[in-house]
């Protein structure tokens, strides 16, 4: 974890933060690590969907940092290309893994940025990265934010069919947070969504918010569209998603993101 006595000694915000970081640590394959989140069905069989793979760096002085302190930099200076790439195919690899050793069919979901997706030779390099994994596509989910793809999802249409092509299944994260115009979700190959926590936290004290939710729910499953509550931390918002359909689930009160024992 990231060493309290530190984030006192520098005392700045996370952009200055990642600058820092960027001339203090090296960012390789070895230290980019991928932690898991599960995805279930439910409580009761706690039957894994798919794991959602998040972004750590292990950091030679600070300890295991969240992408949350790094990710930004890449962003703004082009390298997200290669961080993802190497993300990306850690990812894969790891899963494989796995899956062999465990005779698991176990699936993941990997989060794609824009400037990632609007690179060139995106798609060549996708494929080439599953075939040095040797995951199988139909197990690779990627996570695209409504967030930073509100105003240009339906640009990339035909790059998203070419996903699909290969197996690949496509979700929408941050899913209902500006309660945007969701037609888009007829003209793409959305497979599934995820609903932001941040309206998930609100369904137990917001009456509105909980028929809110519940409609997504409906538009989503007419369009064979399957649904995921993000940020569930308790037994009474697992019950009430529970109560108007919800698919799947991923939160605190399932399991924490942890790293694969692979060993």
């Amino acid at each position: 974890m990231l060493k309290n006595k530190y984030l006192k000694e520098l005392n700045f915000d996370r952009n200055l933060f990642s600058y820092f970081l960027m001339n203090k640590g090296t960012l390789t394959y070895e230290t980019i690590l991928a932690y898991y989140q599960p995805i279930v069905d439910s409580i009761e069989s706690k039957d894994v969907f798919l794991f959602e793979a998040l972004m750590r760096w292990d950091h030679e002085k600070y300890g295991i940092l969240s992408a949350d302190y790094f990710i930004d930099y890449f962003k703004e200076n082009g390298d997200i290309l290669s961080l993802g790439s190497l993300f990306s195919l850690r990812s894969c690899q790891e899963i494989f893994l796995l899956n062999q050793i465990n005779d698991f069919n176990a699936s993941v979901s990997i989060n794609i940025s824009m400037r990632e997706l609007s690179a060139p030779f995106f798609i060549e390099n996708f494929k080439a990265m599953i075939k040095q994994s040797a995951l199988s596509p139909d197990l690779i989910v990627i996570e695209l934010s409504e967030l930073e793809f509100i105003d240009s999802l339906v640009l990339y249409k035909q790059i998203l069919y070419q996903l699909k092509e290969l197996g690949i299944r496509i979700c929408i994260d941050n899913f209902g947070y500006h309660f945007s115009n969701f037609g888009y979700l007829l003209r793409l190959p959305i497979d599934m969504v995820k609903i932001d926590k941040q309206i998930v936290h609100k369904i137990q004290s917001d009456q509105e918010m909980y028929l809110i939710i519940s409609s997504l729910i409906n538009i989503c499953h007419n369009l064979n569209i399957k649904v995921i509550a993000v940020g569930v931390e308790t037994e009474s918002q697992y019950s009430l998603l529970k109560n108007i359909n919800c698919d799947y689930y991923q939160g605190y009160y399932f399991s924490e993101p942890f790293a694969l024992d692979l060993i």
